[in-house]
C-alpha cells in the first residue's frame, strides 16, 4: 500500500491531508509521487487522520518510494 493508497483509503483529499499537517498541497503530492519521505514530524498527523500505525506510515513510505525508484529505472 502507497501513500496514495493510504490517503484515499480513508476518504482524504490531499488538500486535508496538507492542512492537517500544515504544509502545501505541492508538498503531499511530492510525496505521494516518491520525490521524498513524509518527514516524521509529520507522521502524528497521518496516524490521527487514518488511523494506522507508524509500522503502517514506514510501510507505505517504503513502498511509494520503492515504486518511485522503478519508474525511475524504465
Amino acid at each position: 500500500m502507497t501513500l496514495r493508497d493510504l490517503r484515499e483509503s480513508a476518504k482524504l483529499k490531499q488538500h486535508e491531508v496538507a492542512s492537517a499537517c500544515n504544509v502545501t498541497q505541492a508538498a503531499v503530492s511530492r510525496w505521494e509521487a516518491g520525490e521524498f519521505p513524509v518527514p516524521r514530524k509529520y507522521w502524528r498527523f497521518y496516524r490521527a487522520l487514518m488511523h494506522v500505525t507508524d509500522d503502517t506510515i514506514n510501510d507505505a513510505i517504503n513502498e511509494t518510494m520503492k515504486g518511485n525508484a522503478n519508474g525511475k529505472d524504465t
